[in-house]
């Protein structure tokens, strides 16, 4: 997936630094787009997810590339290792995934290429100040998954649980939907 706005607003080098208080640094404004590649898959893990949430899923490899849009080139790479709650809602008749941001100390970045050299202390700051944004970008764009029916009956969810290691949805029958 690629990044290019954050919360409506186009990503672009003044935007990043804004973020961090550093905008005035910046002489020429360009746009960028954040890459974000895994390279191992998640895998959602059978204890529960941090924080009460329904689920925890674990991330190893998650490179995220900031490039400018102009001419492709590199200005940050990171990859990111950590953990974040998941869970399930349902949304316009399907089943949606959810994400949290992760917690601080449940998110591990290594910078792979700085070609720009910027201080470690400012890129953590991006970071730490678009991780929510991010995420919230790739919950947006994963799709829901429909609700099966049964015996030409729909299902009406009642609640959304945990039981053992699994994700259950418990709903009642009620006639389908013409």
């Amino acid at each position: 997936m690629d990044v290019t706005s954050l919360g409506g607003v186009p990503l672009s080098l003044r935007a990043l630094y804004d973020l961090v208080g550093a905008g005035g640094l910046v002489t020429q404004d360009r746009p960028l787009a954040i890459a974000l590649r895994p390279e191992v898959a998640p895998i959602v893990t059978p204890g529960p997810g941090p924080g009460g949430a329904l689920g925890e899923l674990v991330l190893h490899g998650y490179r995220a590339t900031i490039r400018t849009t102009d001419d492709n080139e590199v200005f940050l790479e990171r990859v990111l290792d950590g953990r974040t709650g998941v869970g399930l809602e349902l949304v316009d008749g399907g089943l949606s995934f959810t994400f949290d941001p992760p917690a601080a100390g449940d998110l591990h970045v290594t910078i792979t290429q700085n070609p720009n050299h910027l201080p470690e202390a400012l890129v953590t700051g991006m970071f730490g100040q678009v991780t929510a944004q991010v995420f919230a970008s790739v919950q947006d764009v994963l799709p829901s998954f429909p609700l099966p029916g049964f015996a030409g009956m729909g299902l009406a969810p009642v609640e959304i649980g945990r039981v053992a290691s699994g994700f259950v949805l418990f709903a009642d029958l009620v006639p389908a939907a013409a």
